[in-house]
């Protein structure tokens, strides 16, 4: 999925993991997303100045991925993700043994309560993974509920 990153919704590849035509991505003003419940995997798509550089754009409304979410059995209504994650992690592993694996985060952060939305703030821990970041998001018992494999954002400008 690493290569894929920042790939264009057209691409073959992309295409082949969707299993569908772009234009039937589902967009929200400069966003799109599949959802690929039965492989445990939603894929996000930002429009390309989100997503690559300014001199790389060809086309600004062009999706690109952007991100995918790699989810835990049962979580929001996913069969569990069965691809191989770095270090041996599982989606079920306590952060213990995520940080015996991975080591030391880059970032750590969410965790208490959003005054705003009257709920929990899932904690996450953020990995450097070469240009993009792998961040492991933990339910309320301290294990693993779902992986975000991500680009970051480029500059707008």
């Amino acid at each position: 999925m690493l290569s894929l990153l920042r790939r264009r919704a057209d691409d073959p590849a992309v295409v082949e993991l969707i299993g569908r035509d772009p234009a039937l991505i589902e967009r929200s003003a400069y966003q799109g997303f599949v959802q690929l419940k039965n492989e445990g995997v939603s894929v996000i798509f930002k429009e390309a100045p989100w997503v690559i550089l300014s001199t790389e754009i060809t086309d600004p409304a062009a999706l690109h991925v952007a991100a995918f979410h790699l989810h835990r059995d049962g979580h929001e209504g996913y069969a569990g993700y069965s691809g191989q994650l770095p270090n041996d992690v599982s989606l079920e592993d306590s952060e213990a043994d995520l940080v015996g694996k991975m080591g030391e985060p880059s970032a750590i952060g969410g965790g208490g309560m959003s005054t705003v939305l009257k709920r929990p703030i899932a904690r996450w821990l953020r990995y450097l993974l070469g240009e993009a970041i792998l961040q492991f998001q933990m339910d309320t018992d301290g294990r693993v509920d779902m992986a975000t494999l991500y680009s970051p954002d480029t500059q707008l400008g």
